[in-house]
């Protein structure tokens, strides 16, 4: 039992901890932009001043959170398996995606569900991710549309071989009959 007690305490201290430390990240962040935005040239300066301690990359991602283009739970591949698609979202879905605010999902019988992005199966999130938001229901619907196969209205036989001037390559395993093999020589 005081076990249970000391591990949720634990907990609690990091969950404090842990987002009082990204409060004071996103403020980081909003100062880094202030400062490149009074000079683009600071941007080497802090890359400078904090070389052995932030990779270069990162700065990009910082300017992004101090824009708030960027949600800073994302900065620590929050949003699990589609966080490089929440990414690209405008920062109020991604609040609402982080939030765990429920979308319309249309199933393939018409019916619509809501479900939490973070959830669905890879199928779904592509149904659902368009590049830069997340698709309406008519947008939905045109997808599914469009994914359906159709088979080409002349489809041609797919032939294990092909003929290049005066020879016959294999593309596969072929057991030709008299006839079949006659065939090619007529297409010769």
């Amino acid at each position: 039992m005081s076990t249970d007690i000391a591990k949720r305490n634990y907990i609690e201290e990091f969950r404090g901890l842990f987002f009082a430390g990204t409060e004071s990240l996103v403020k980081a962040c909003r100062v880094y932009v202030d400062a490149i935005k009074d000079n683009p040239e600071r941007v080497f300066e802090f890359q400078d001043a904090f070389k052995n301690e932030v990779p270069v990359g990162c700065w990009a991602q910082f300017e992004a959170v101090g824009k708030k283009c960027l949600h800073p739970r994302l900065l620590l591949n929050g949003g699990g398996k589609y966080g490089g698609r929440i990414r690209k979202l405008p920062y109020s879905l991604q609040e609402q995606i982080l939030e765990g605010d429920r979308f319309d999902l249309l199933t393939a019988n018409g019916e619509t569900l809501k479900v939490d992005i973070r959830e669905v199966q890879p199928e779904q999130a592509d149904q659902l991710f368009d590049y830069d938001h997340i698709r309406s229901l008519p947008e939905q619907r045109a997808f599914i549309e469009s994914r359906k196969q159709t088979p080409p209205e002349d489809a041609h036989e797919v032939l294990p071989y092909t003929i290049r001037g005066e020879k016959v390559f294999f593309t596969r395993g072929v057991v030709l009959t008299k006839r079949e093999l006659k065939r090619i020589l007529d297409e010769m």
